[in-house]
């Protein structure tokens, strides 16, 4: 049976022996050798243990620090005022005192639903259309004469969702409820400025 244990001892006894002009090493010297390499290599084993942890931390603060895309929250998206809209509901109130509206609410719908707010009186039930709501400082001029100016604020206007062509309008003195509008649908609800470089607009969708 081999001696594993004492080879070892054994290869550095012979080495000494030939690099000592022969001369045969005391056991003690051996065992120093012997010492020696263990703890180099315990040294080398724990430096490379020392790299793993370090390199494995490395990987792992940096997965903390670097965000990842999924992390982004949604941006919502950028509503604008439908021009369309904007300008015919505008053209409608040419010849009142202000043209200009400064809320625009409006919703795609049919014709069903929004028959109400036009006295019922709007044809076929689910033709697509939108429902348009202008608020402004509205006064009519065209009242016959010697009767007073008749002044409202609300301009509720009905467009083909298809050709956008305004097919009914109507005029309130009080803004049509936003309860009303949600029932039609989802509405986008948009406050406008007019700067001399042209209408701005402000909106959000509920």
């Amino acid at each position: 049976m081999t001696d594993h244990g004492g080879a070892p001892q054994r290869r550095v006894a012979g080495l000494l022996h030939t690099y000592a002009d022969h001369v045969q090493p005391d056991p003690p010297d051996i065992e120093r050798i012997l010492s020696g390499g263990r703890r180099r290599r315990r040294l080398s084993w724990l430096a490379a243990g020392a790299v793993v942890i370090v390199v494995l931390g490395g990987v792992a603060v940096g997965i903390n620090i670097v965000p990842s895309s999924t992390h982004h929250p949604a941006q919502p998206p950028v509503v604008t005022v439908d021009q369309r809209i904007l300008r015919a509901v505008n053209g409608l109130g040419g010849t009142e005192l202000d043209p200009h509206a400064y809320r625009l609410q409006y919703v795609p719908t049919t014709n069903g639903r929004a028959a109400p707010l036009f006295d019922n009186s709007l044809g076929q039930y689910n033709v697509p259309v939108i429902v348009a709501v202008a608020q402004g400082h509205y006064s009519q001029t065209h009242v016959p004469s010697g009767h007073s100016v008749d002044t409202f604020g609300t301009l509720v206007v009905l467009f083909d969702r298809h050709t956008m062509a305004v097919t009914a309008w109507r005029t309130s003195g009080d803004p049509v409820p936003a309860a009303t509008l949600s029932s039609l649908g989802r509405v986008t609800d948009c406050t406008i400025h007019y700067p001399a470089t042209g209408p701005t607009s402000t909106c959000r969708t509920y």
